[in-house]
């Protein structure tokens, strides 16, 4: 990334440590925007509506409606 960061990195900084403490930060930046963050939760399936993001379903048939979701998972299993 080049120049100056945006958002809300803006306010904190970037974090020099490395990707662990560079993945802690920003967990931490997100949670206080309002972020809520699930790892190891299996997902069955992301919602869409209209060619839109609208949210995930768990694979214990809970869904969870979001405006964003992140994926590390690769293309073929997002």
């Amino acid at each position: 990334m080049v120049g100056a960061p945006r958002g809300p990195f803006r306010r904190t900084g970037w974090s020099g440590t490395g990707p662990v403490s560079f993945a802690t930060d920003a967990a931490r930046v997100a949670r206080e925007a309002g972020a809520e963050i699930r790892t190891g939760a299996r997902v069955e399936r992301i919602s869409v509506r209209d060619e839109a993001v609208t949210g995930v379903v768990l694979a214990g048939g809970d869904e969870i409606m979001a405006s964003t979701v992140v994926s590390t998972a690769d293309p073929k299993g997002t």
